[in-house]
């Protein structure tokens, strides 16, 4: 296969691995993909789209327990009360 046929083919598997987040995060992620791809070419070894996969991942999920962490403190009695046993 040719390298920039494997090349598309990579990226849009990257993209389609990430469908949970529908489709316009599939189109980014599948940029982000293209962006660890060429980092890959240019650098000849995985590990700094690695680190890089990494370090996104760990940002979104810093980001995202902040963003919860603020609005569960911030409208705490908002959420409606758990129903009592037995009911």
């Amino acid at each position: 296969m040719p390298a920039p046929v494997a090349w598309v083919a990579a990226v849009a598997l990257f993209g389609w691995g990430h469908f949970c987040q529908g489709r316009k995060g599939m189109i980014q992620t599948a940029m982000v993909g293209a962006l660890m791809l060429a980092l890959y070419v240019i650098s000849g070894t995985l590990w700094v789209s690695m680190v890089l996969h990494v370090v996104i991942d760990v940002n979104s999920g810093l980001f995202g327990a902040w963003v919860v962490g603020r609005a569960e403190a911030e409208e705490p009695e908002s959420r409606p009360a758990a129903p009592a046993a037995g009911q």
